[in-house]
């Protein structure tokens, strides 16, 4: 199984899921911001697997794995923000853009103090945000949202009665991709070319791509289901069986290729 040839069913699993959603016309209401919040992370989560197959059929393997970690935070948020106090979690996703403004302000006191202040940008506003949000950079750190405990009855363990939590997705894939997010050595030794040097002109990684595909769909899909339980929807049985089969394909591919790297 080549990238080339599964990026096109990956991508088309991933529209299908697009139109599902699409097609059944959701409304959030005025006022809610969990109905706001979850739309708007499917939405990019979405977007993003699409963006993912894109950078794969152009052969930007790494790219694309890298990339991946960006679906795995989407699905950190949607389950995060539909755990316990769902609706306070949701606001405060959406209201943390405010500290965008924050940050720019003490960017221009600090590097343009001989510019003036906004005149919509009032202190009260900016005391405001600094009060609601001390870390003004970071939102919650990925780490927490995974291992928040997910309660909906389809899972929680019967035997310890908790959630479902996904520190297994976070301390795998989540640190796997960061490397290719990061530039580290790890990430950029595969594509070095021994003496004389020459610069990748194409990537060489195509077990990244694999999983990069793998890892879009899965982490789009359980998205996408996340967000019908809110508005007590679920997706087409058509839909749900095309997608698990192609899962089930990804999965199936051998665990180490030629070069003995891990694949899936």
């Amino acid at each position: 199984m080549t990238p080339e040839a599964i990026e096109p069913r990956v991508s088309d699993a991933l529209k299908m899921l697009q139109k599902e959603i699409d097609d059944t016309l959701l409304c959030p209401r005025k006022g809610f911001a969990l109905d706001q919040a979850l739309l708007i992370v499917t939405s990019r989560a979405l977007r993003i697997g699409l963006a993912v197959c894109k950078l794969v059929a152009s052969g930007f393997y790494g790219e694309a794995f890298g990339l991946t970690r960006s679906v795995l935070e989407a699905f950190f948020i949607v389950k995060y923000i539909s755990g316990k106090d769902a609706e306070n979690r949701a606001d405060s996703y959406l209201e943390f853009r405010k500290t965008y403004q924050y940050n720019q302000e003490m960017i221009r006191r600090k590097h343009f103090p001989h510019t003036e202040q906004p005149a919509r940008l009032t202190q009260k506003m900016l005391d405001e945000i600094k009060q609601r949000f001390p870390k003004t950079r970071h939102w919650v750190p990925a780490y927490s949202m995974a291992s928040d405990y997910y309660e909906h009855p389809l899972d929680t363990d019967p035997k310890s009665g908790k959630g479902y939590q996904a520190l297994d997705v976070y301390d795998g894939i989540y640190e796997m991709t960061s490397h290719y997010v990061h530039v580290t050595a790890f990430s950029c030794m595969a594509n070095f070319d021994a003496s004389p040097f020459r610069t990748s002109k194409s990537d060489k990684e195509e077990d990244r791509a694999i999983l990069a595909l793998h890892f879009s769909l899965l982490y789009v899909y359980a998205t996408c289901i996340i967000l019908g339980r809110h508005w007590e929807c679920t997706l087409s049985e058509g839909v749900n069986d095309e997608v698990q089969t192609l899962l089930a394909e990804l999965r199936a591919v051998p665990s180490v290729n030629e070069r003995g790297l891990w694949t899936s």
